[in-house]
């Protein structure tokens, strides 16, 4: 068992079921079965990010031209869909293989790509039903093998606009990643062959964004990254790593990242987090010390060893 899934069943309390993550990953052989079955009725939702093309998402149908409630990945300009009918090729008006989060909304009225219309002309009448899958398709019982590589934060079914699959990522009581459905409190395995891998807790800082983005103005060691949060908000930031009374982590509004790192002005350490509020575009900046005797290591992150949680403030 890793470091990082021992500290996360550590911190279960026992009457709790289990530990929401951000995502959870497929490396490409994983899937579940939503136990769902395709219906004219359905409309589905689903948060995700991935880059790996020719690998397909969600979705049921009984062969190429027949009964198609699916999604998948293509290239930059198309997506694998349909809707009861046949699944073909569309032309889409947003990448979704760039590695970053994405919504799709799929229904026999709507068909949508982070709020942006998509055409989708080849719609049809099921006549024949089948469990759809999440992380591959279901072809007529039969997992497809270009399973999804990427995350999936969340992934929703609505019959006749009524919820019923509120599926989020989450490691169970024993430390499993899976996912877990809030309508009706099951949770849902892998059907295929691995483990899927367990994102970060919920609302804890995403190391692998931070790392792939960050920028650093000489002569700081510390790198900076602006995330994208809701606008005008204000969030509780919070971490366990400092070095002798200085800070590791800073954090200011705005995605500016020319500001200086200061423990007393900006530093967030442990038992003294830092309240910040979005700007009026969602901005937060957070900065890392990338360099230099008080470097955090990627490695840290990944062995769970570190970590930065960002949470928003309730009314």
């Amino acid at each position: 068992m890793s470091n990082f899934r021992r500290r996360l069943m550590m911190s279960i309390k026992k009457e709790e079921k289990y530990t929401q993550l951000e995502y959870i990953e497929d490396t490409g052989t994983q899937h579940i079965n939503t136990e769902v079955k395709t219906k004219q009725s359905l409309k589905i939702e689903c948060i995700f990010s991935g880059n790996q093309v020719s690998t397909l998402l969600f979705g049921a149908r009984k062969t190429a031209s027949l009964d198609g409630l699916a999604w998948g990945f293509n290239n930059t300009d198309y997506a694998f869909s349909g809707f009861g009918g046949s699944t073909k090729k569309n032309n889409t008006t947003v990448n979704t293989i760039d590695g970053k989060k994405h919504t799709v909304v799929l229904s026999n009225e709507v068909y949508t790509i982070d709020d942006v219309n998509q055409s989708l002309p080849n719609r049809g009448t099921f006549s024949n039903f089948y469990d759809i899958y999440l992380f591959t398709w279901n072809n007529a019982n039969v997992a497809d093998t270009r399973k999804f590589k990427g995350k999936v934060y969340n992934f929703k079914i609505y019959d006749n606009n009524v919820l019923i699959r509120d599926m989020i990522p989450v490691l169970d009581k024993n430390g499993i990643a899976c996912m877990y459905d809030k309508v009706n409190k099951e949770f849902y395995y892998n059907q295929g062959a691995g483990e899927f891998i367990a994102g970060p807790l919920e609302n804890y800082f995403d190391y692998e964004e931070f790392y792939s983005n960050y920028v650093t103005v000489p002569p700081s060691n510390v790198g900076r990254y602006a995330i994208k949060l809701e606008p005008n908000t204000s969030y509780i930031v919070s971490t366990n790593l400092e070095a002798n009374g200085i800070s590791k982590v800073f954090v200011v509004s705005g995605s500016n990242t020319k500001w200086s790192p200061s423990t007393g002005n900006n530093g967030v350490m442990p038992n003294k987090p830092r309240t910040i509020t979005t700007d009026s575009e969602g901005n937060m900046c957070i900065g890392i010390y990338v360099a230099g005797s008080n470097i955090v290591n990627k490695s840290e992150f990944l062995n769970g060893t570190a970590w930065v949680k960002i949470e928003k403030v309730e009314d």
